[in-house]
C-alpha cells in the first residue's frame, strides 16, 4: 500500500456516531450529580408531548446516585428534554429532590397522554 495513502487513512478523523437518547440524558444528568459515576438509571421510552410551557421529545426515568457522604441517596425521578429533535442532544433536565414530586407529576402526565 502506498505510504501516503496509509498515512492519510491513519490521520483521517473517525466518523462520529450520534449518541443514543439515553446516553445524551445520562451525560446531562451526570453534570447535575455529586458522583455521576455511581449513578444507576432506569429509562422509560422517549415520549412526545408537553410539559409546562415546553413541547417536544422527553424521556423520564429513575436514578439513584451517591451523595456527598458517599451513600446512595435513594431513587428519584428525572426528566430530560430533547426539544423537537428526537435524536438530538439533550437540552434540559430536572431531577426531583427526595420527597418532592414535581418531576414525577410531569412524567405521569406526559406518559398518560402518550398511552391514550
Amino acid at each position: 500500500m502506498n505510504r501516503f495513502l496509509l498515512a492519510a487513512l491513519l490521520l483521517a478523523p473517525l466518523p462520529t456516531l450520534a449518541q443514543s437518547p439515553d446516553q445524551s440524558a445520562t451525560d446531562m444528568l451526570g453534570d447535575m450529580l455529586t458522583d455521576p459515576i455511581s449513578a444507576q438509571y432506569t429509562f422509560l421510552p422517549q415520549a412526545h408531548g408537553g410539559v409546562e410551557d415546553k413541547t417536544g421529545w422527553f424521556v423520564c426515568g429513575v436514578l439513584n446516585a451517591k451523595d456527598g457522604r458517599g451513600k446512595y441517596a435513594g431513587e428519584t425521578m428525572f426528566i430530560v428534554s430533547f426539544g423537537d429533535d428526537r435524536d438530538g442532544p439533550a437540552i434540559g433536565a430536572a431531577i426531583d429532590d427526595i420527597g418532592q414530586t414535581t418531576v414525577a407529576r410531569w412524567c405521569a402526565n406526559l406518559y398518560s397522554k402518550v398511552s391514550q
